[in-house]
């Protein structure tokens, strides 16, 4: 810890105030924030009725409050919220029943959607449903924070980290959390999550259609023998009967081709819709040109409009009539 003291007070046996000395809210970054709140709960004994219900700002300081204290009066926080660049939100949570070591899961959770970055700071925590304020970090050499970005530099302005959001929303499914959301300050929504708590399963449903992407895989025993197609990093998994899969096996690992048939789906508890199985009953072969040969030889056709001193206006007075 170096020259910084760090202590934990407790009250009535049921209150509790932790202080790092020297370090604000809003110099701490959430990543670390959310460090300190786990080893804290290890220090109490991981109790299950410990919450962190507000986070001091200046003279004030971090408070956790064991929430099964009936004599513990609520508090409204008038500043929550304030001067927060983001805004994270869950359905149905509150601070004083999510226990320590879920909020600060919850926390590096939100860090990594927005791609961990190192200027995010917890700065303040809502009453009444749980209200996560974000906000950049302070200047640690001039306290004084640098408001001339205008906006969060991350989230707003950068791309939804989508790898990091299945394990947010396996957290939510496993607290029986239905959604949650992410906004600017504003009050403009970035990202809404959802577990799929309450959303039906549906399906199978089977209908025509039809799948592409390169084969991977064809063959193997009976009659109706797998073949999967690879598109984008994603694989179809699909099946044909012998004599056509035989056939489409001549494109393997090379050609792209779309394969028609019928599949059969299913929508999810998280209300996506995947594709379960894949009857393939015929097939073709995609041409794979690139695209700017295949744009070269499309301005290679000779055409009339081509030797007009004005085809734009030519268009235009062919759309509406004119002479």
């Amino acid at each position: 810890m170096g020259d910084r003291d760090v202590r934990a007070d407790g009250g009535s046996g049921s209150r509790f105030r932790f202080e790092i000395a020297g370090v604000s809210p809003r110099t701490l970054p959430v990543r670390s924030l959310a460090r300190y709140l786990e080893l804290l709960s290890t220090a109490l004994g991981d109790p299950e009725g410990l919450a962190l219900v507000s986070i001091g700002e200046g003279d004030e300081r971090q408070e956790s409050r064991i929430r099964e204290d009936p004599a513990a009066g609520r508090r409204t926080d008038s500043q929550d919220g304030e001067g927060a660049d983001l805004c994270f939100r869950i359905a149905g949570a509150s601070p004083r029943t999510l226990p320590v070591r879920s909020l600060a899961r919850y926390l590096e959770l939100v860090s990594a959607v927005l791609g961990d970055p190192e200027g995010l700071a917890l700065v303040s925590i809502g009453e009444g449903s749980l209200s996560l304020g974000l906000a950049t970090l302070d200047d640690g050499a001039t306290g004084g924070r640098d408001r001339s970005g205008g906006e969060l530099p991350v989230g707003t302005a950068s791309p939804i980290s989508a790898r990091a959001l299945p394990d947010l929303e396996r957290q939510l499914a496993s607290d029986r959390f239905v959604s949650a959301e992410l906004c600017a300050s504003g009050g403009r929504r970035l990202l809404r999550v959802s577990s799929g708590e309450g959303v039906a399963e549906i399906g199978p449903i089977r209908q025509p259609g039809f799948v592409q992407g390169v084969p991977i895989v064809v063959g193997g025993q009976g009659e109706i023998v797998p073949v999967h197609l690879r598109s984008s990093g994603r694989i179809h998994r699909c099946e044909a009967e012998r004599d056509l899969a035989r056939r489409i096996a001549a494109h393997l690992f090379d050609t792209p081709v779309r394969v028609h048939g019928e599949g059969s789906w299913l929508r999810n508890s998280r209300g996506k819709w995947e594709m379960s199985s894949f009857r393939i009953r015929s097939f073709e072969e995609l041409d794979d040109t690139p695209l700017d040969v295949v744009t070269a030889r499309l301005q290679s056709i000779d055409a009339e409009w081509k030797h007009s001193p004005d085809p734009l206006g030519d268009l235009m007075r062919f759309r509406t009539g004119e002479d």
